[in-house]
Parts: C-alpha cells; sequence; structure tokens
C-alpha cells in the first residue's frame, strides 16, 4: 500500500441511522431475525432482536442461501406490529447467494451456513443498520432523511483487508492518484453506483479484516448479480 495522506477518516458505524434498519435473509430465518421485545435469542437459531428504537425496516428475502435473486420490501412500525409499506421489489445480490454477516444479530451462523468473507461473492445475511449515502449529485433526492455525502475523486471506501482503514470511508486530502487509492476509490463512472447506501456489515465494533466489506445498496445493472451487494431497480 502506498503512502496515503488522510484529512478525515471516519468508520461508517459511527454515521448511524437509529431508526433505520435492513434484513437480509432466507424465509426461514426471518421470523427469528424481525422478533419482537419478547422473542427467544438463540445464536445457533440465528433468532435475535429489532431493538425498539428501530421504526422502519427493509427486508430482503432469498428462497435459500443459494439464491442470487431476493424479494425486498419496506416495513414501518406501528403500535400493533410490522406494517408492510408499498408493494414488494425484486432485487439481486450476491452471484454466490448468502453467507452469514456481522451486524445486530447473533454472530455464530446457522448450521451449514459460512461466514461472510471477502471475495465470497455472496451477500451478508443479518440485520443491519443503514448508514451513509453516497451519489453522484451535490445534493441528495428530495425527501431523503439518510445521512449524504456526495461521492467524489477524494473519497475511498476501502477493502483491501492488509489496510488499517478497511471498510470505512476515507476522505483524502487529494484526488486518488496511487494504485492502491484507485483500486479502493469510490466508483464514479458506473450509473449503477449514482446513489448507494452503505450497509453497516462488519463495523461495530470496528471492521475485522477479510470479514467483508463495502456492502452497498444500489441500482441494479440490466444483467448479472453483484459480488455482495444488493441492487435493484432505480424507480425504487
Amino acid at each position: 500500500m502506498g503512502a496515503m495522506q488522510v484529512s478525515c477518516k471516519s468508520p461508517l458505524s459511527k454515521l448511524l441511522v437509529r431508526f433505520c434498519a435492513l434484513i437480509v435473509s432466507t424465509l426461514a430465518c426471518l421470523m427469528g431475525l424481525a422478533g419482537g421485545a419478547g422473542a427467544s435469542q438463540s445464536a445457533r437459531s440465528g433468532q435475535t432482536v429489532v431493538g425498539d428504537e428501530t421504526k422502519q425496516l427493509i427486508v430482503a428475502v432469498g428462497a435459500n442461501w443459494n439464491a442470487s435473486a431476493v424479494t425486498m420490501a419496506k416495513f414501518s412500525r406501528s403500535k400493533t406490529g410490522w406494517v408492510q409499506v408499498g408493494p414488494s421489489w425484486p432485487a439481486k445480490i450476491g452471484a454466490r447467494g448468502m453467507s452469514w454477516g456481522l451486524g445486530h444479530h447473533p454472530s455464530i451462523p446457522p448450521d451449514g451456513v459460512k461466514l461472510k468473507a471477502e471475495g465470497d461473492k455472496q451477500a451478508p445475511a443479518g440485520v443491519f443498520r443503514l448508514g451513509m449515502t453516497f451519489g453522484f449529485a451535490k445534493n441528495p433526492p428530495p425527501k431523503m432523511k439518510m445521512p449524504y455525502s456526495q461521492a467524489t475523486a477524494f473519497d475511498l471506501l476501502v477493502e483491501d483487508p492488509k489496510s488499517p482503514a478497511y471498510n470505512t470511508w476515507v476522505r483524502l486530502d487529494h484526488e486518488a492518484a496511487t494504485e492502491w487509492e484507485k483500486a479502493n476509490a469510490l466508483i464514479l463512472d458506473d450509473p449503477a453506483h449514482e446513489l448507494k447506501i452503505f450497509v453497516e456489515h462488519n463495523t461495530n465494533p470496528k471492521p475485522i479484516s477479510g470479514a467483508g466489506s463495502a456492502i452497498l445498496l444500489h441500482i441494479w445493472r440490466t444483467n448479472g448479480f453483484t459480488s455482495g451487494c444488493t441492487a435493484m431497480d432505480r424507480s425504487v
């Protein structure tokens, strides 16, 4: 890795959106992950509790752990429970399906499911907060309440497991210039990355080297799946 002059380095885990979370799961595992306040917690079964402070959920459900296509839906917490908001929509995830991520759920995966690893082409399954939104435009879309930053040639989202800045957003004091900086720079020339949201997999309390990085929600391409992100139509 070349020398890196940094004016601002921020772990994305510190940019929390406390009222919105993402669940990626199989149908069989979903009910445990979205359990209510009295839900049983079992690391072996994958059960956990979505905290009371969470007011909105985005849920992505695949048919099985090898599925590369999921169905997504938005939910809002009401006085009586979770209520779906609007119709569901299709999305694409990792080309090799799902593995067990590191988020706000037990770290031990269900039987037969592997832990998420860098380069496995699998989307992390679990419960995750949604963090910073990045976009090509100077200002965020109208009515967006998520934290937003314009993606520039100064910005990196580090995917190098050997770097102390692994899985964090780095803003340089210069445009990405070295081979290493360019390899970790935010993508600026691909319409699929015109707007994207960082999924806080492997951030808390700090990123674990090699456990997966740069997991995003972004716009999908016409064909193909992703290397671990969740991609959907621009209209969503």
